[in-house]
């Protein structure tokens, strides 16, 4: 008897799950059902679906999603510093234009989504790893349409300094 193996990893930062063949997984697991002795492909959609389903694996961000938010919030510090603002409020749909994101947009409204960026959390840390601190609030429907990006205290206190240097 043979079947599928769920192997995690890590690499850079992000961990990653690949599904690969082994033999006795069946019998080690116990979570492919009987059913599901068709073909090598049809086995590994159906072990996909139950891990997705069943042990709610996610999907991250790619490497490319990454780097799309982290470009973006370089420029939009840059851009901050540069008019001396301190903060600026997006909308969602404005976030989502700017960084070209692929993430669906269910995702960029959910509270969740915001409280992971806030919290600094992998892979939603790309926001305040470019130094900023980020304040948002659901409506009743608990979905996010704005987003108040201010600069941390490190970056504050660099905007101060070249404040304090044009008073002068």
């Amino acid at each position: 008897m043979s079947g599928f193996a769920l192997i995690c990893s890590r690499h850079g930062g992000e961990s990653t799950a690949q599904v690969a063949w082994c033999e006795s997984y069946r019998r080690w697991a116990g979570i492919i059902p009987d059913g599901v002795q068709k073909r090598p492909r049809q086995k590994l959609a159906a072990l996909v679906h139950l891990v997705n389903a069943h042990l709610k694996v996610k999907l991250f961000m790619s490497v490319q999603e990454k780097t799309r938010w982290k470009n973006w919030a370089d420029q939009l510090r840059q851009e901050m510093m540069t008019s001396l603002n301190a903060e600026v409020t997006k909308s969602v749909e404005a976030i989502t234009e700017e960084t070209a994101t692929t993430k669906a947009e269910s995702t960029l409204r959910s509270t969740r989504f915001w409280k992971a960026c806030q919290a600094g959390k992998s892979p939603n840390d790309v926001l305040t790893i470019a130094g900023f601190e980020i304040d948002f609030e659901p409506d009743e429907d608990r979905k996010v349409s704005q987003v108040t990006l201010r600069l941390n205290s490190t970056w504050m206190d660099i905007l101060q300094r070249v404040l304090d240097r044009q008073k002068s």
